[in-house]
């Protein structure tokens, strides 16, 4: 699975989390928070896409993305080391 495979999910899942984002033009560099999400909104997409993913990243790695890309390059590199 490559990056854009990963990004595509993240943003299904930012529409199906919040409906509303359907018709914005989601951009990899923006962030989750700057478009409008708030913390709980993050986090469930975040858990989502983990969990769609079926990879496990520990939460304090979660806070260190400040964009969609860094948060499909993270995600990448755990799909990477399960050998997904």
């Amino acid at each position: 699975m490559n990056n854009d495979d990963i990004l595509t999910i993240v943003k299904s899942i930012i529409v199906k989390v919040s409906p509303q984002y359907a018709a914005v033009d989601i951009q990899p560099s923006d962030s989750l928070k700057d478009i409008g999400l708030n913390s709980i909104e993050r986090m469930e997409i975040t858990m989502l896409v983990m969990e769609e993913l079926d990879v496990d990243v520990p939460r304090i790695e979660l806070l260190g993305p400040k964009n969609i890309s860094e948060l499909v390059s993270l995600l990448e590199s755990k799909l990477e080391k399960a050998g997904v």
